[in-house]
């Protein structure tokens, strides 16, 4: 899953690519109808066949074999509880894989890829955030200054650091030229591990409010089920 092509498909979490003016005005028809909102999330556990172009081939454990198409509004990777590039996927990865079945048939769209102990980020999301202003990030420690209800708290953050502000990848705490940054009294949400002990992730409202959206659509099993390794 190399080519320039599957990159621009599947770069990163949520990664916006624009849209094609007929896709654009498919987007105008009535919600039930429109593939690109999610009305109708399947979850499935399949195999890695490959990817030609946009389209992603699978098979189930079983043997079926059937495709996906890798384009839309909002692609979830994740690999080792963290954010993923596609090029981090390879063939027979066995998968937990999101797509949406549009009411009235048509295309089926990927909406997330994942190896199954990552899943539980999808639990984490939905779980309620930690609204807090960030005051300061020591990345030799990990650990994570805020102020939750006017009072300082501190938190340790999972390696690696996940941080998103406007959808896009950020930095906490330094001046990055090349990516956002979070900075004293910047406010921020706090995505927290499933124990709710340590940070996983560090956002702002919009990209939780654009990937909560999506989110509440998707059939997520409990943390329970979900394996460790």
């Amino acid at each position: 899953m190399t080519t320039r092509s599957v990159a621009l498909a599947l770069a990163a979490l949520f990664a916006f690519t624009t849209l094609p003016v007929g896709l654009a005005r498919a987007q105008e028809k009535k919600k039930a109808s429109n593939p690109w909102v999610p009305t109708n999330v399947k979850r499935i556990v399949a195999i890695l066949d490959g990817v030609q172009g946009f389209n992603a081939r699978f098979h189930t454990p079983e043997g079926a074999p059937f495709k996906l198409f890798a384009v839309h509004s909002g692609v979830m990777l994740f690999k080792h509880r963290r954010i993923a590039q596609a090029k981090e996927f390879e063939e027979g990865d066995r998968l937990v894989v999101y797509y949406n079945v549009p009411p009235e048939g048509g295309m089926k769209l990927l909406w997330a890829a994942m190896d199954p102990p990552s899943e539980i980020l999808l639990v984490e999301l939905r779980s309620q955030p930690v609204a807090a202003t960030f005051k300061s990030f020591d990345a030799a420690t990990s650990k994570l200054t805020v102020q939750v209800n006017g009072r300082p708290k501190t938190y340790t953050v999972v390696a690696r650091v996940m941080a998103l502000r406007q959808m896009k990848e950020a930095v906490l705490g330094k001046s990055d030229p090349d990516k956002n940054s979070y900075s004293p009294g910047d406010k921020v949400l706090l995505i927290m591990t499933a124990d709710r002990k340590r940070v996983r992730m560090v956002m702002d409202q919009a990209s939780y409010d654009k990937i909560i959206k999506a989110l509440k659509k998707f059939p997520v099993p409990p943390a329970s089920k979900i394996p460790k390794k």
